[in-house]
């Protein structure tokens, strides 16, 4: 697989996924993680981040790997997740796939 990492910034995943939100119906309501939004504190900080940052890398050299399916996916395929001090009411009735940290997974 070709090294891209040098086109891709904190930036650059943003306005990826702002495209993708607007060509998206599930999206066109609202960002599904809060760190996207504009307000939200991990906004900026996510901005800060360069490309050449290590831990930055570290997440791109993951990512890459999961999109190549050579990772385990420990949440069993979940689709949904919540914190574990939340009940919402999509969640009512249905078992998790998997408790890592203080989220519970599920899958469809």
């Amino acid at each position: 697989m070709p090294d891209i990492t040098h086109d891709i910034t904190p930036k650059s995943v943003i306005e990826r996924y702002r495209r993708a939100k607007d060509r998206r119906g599930v999206w066109e309501s609202h960002w599904e993680f809060s760190c996207w939004n504009d307000a939200d504190p991990n906004h900026a900080k996510m901005l800060a981040v360069g490309a050449d940052d290590p831990v930055f890398r570290i997440c791109l050299r993951i990512a890459r790997r999961a999109l190549a399916g050579t990772l385990k996916d420990p949440t069993h395929s979940a689709t949904h997740y919540h914190a574990k001090d939340s009940s919402p009411p999509w969640a009512r009735n249905r078992k998790p796939s998997a408790v890592i940290g203080g989220r519970l997974f599920y899958s469809n």
